[in-house]
């Protein structure tokens, strides 16, 4: 069961022990695809499950179908509004009780098991996209060296630099 796994990543605190755990379920797709649902930035699902009555009555458990089912039906819109959260809630009464709060989890986008997008990319390469974002800070004559042809002790000569600096008050991101 996925829930199972997900308990005994919750259980550890040692990145080293989450590593092992993780590993040993490198072949389980299921557990694969929860992590990238779960924290991949392109993925949204429109609704909050955190406010949804959670009854969940079955013995279903997680498959990679139904994961799949799920991502169709949420993240491409296929329902939305009122029938995003009747289906949503069908899934959940479906299922085993252990297994729904799982599906919560991905659902609210944290499985609460302290497992990190680069521990799930450093086991599954490319899984889940991170955007690399620059930030800016203040001037610091040390690290701003190399950014300038002047020798290293007239940082100031800033008439040759290696780099333009603009000001982006736009504030958007762009992939590619």
């Amino acid at each position: 069961m996925i829930s199972q796994i997900v308990a005994t990543l919750k259980e550890h605190n040692l990145t080293n022990d989450k590593k092992r755990i993780l590993k040993q379920n490198e072949s389980n797709k299921t557990l694969q695809l929860l992590f990238k649902m779960t924290y991949h930035p392109r993925y949204n699902y429109w609704i909050r499950a955190s406010d949804m009555e959670i009854n969940p009555l079955g013995d279903g458990l997680i498959t990679f179908e139904l994961l799949e089912d799920i991502l169709a039906h949420l993240n491409g819109r296929v329902v939305t509004g009122n029938a995003a959260r009747a289906y949503l809630q069908n899934v959940i009464t479906s299922l085993h009780p252990s297994e729904a709060g799982i599906i919560v989890r991905v659902i609210n986008r944290d499985m609460d098991c302290k497992v990190s997008t680069s521990l799930v990319n450093d086991l599954w390469p490319g899984t889940i996209q991170e955007f690399p974002v620059m930030l800016a800070d203040k001037f610091n004559a040390k690290t701003a060296k190399p950014f300038y042809t002047a020798e290293p002790k007239d940082i100031t000569d800033t008439s040759n630099p290696k780099l333009v600096v603009q000001l982006k008050a736009d504030g958007g991101r762009l992939e590619y």
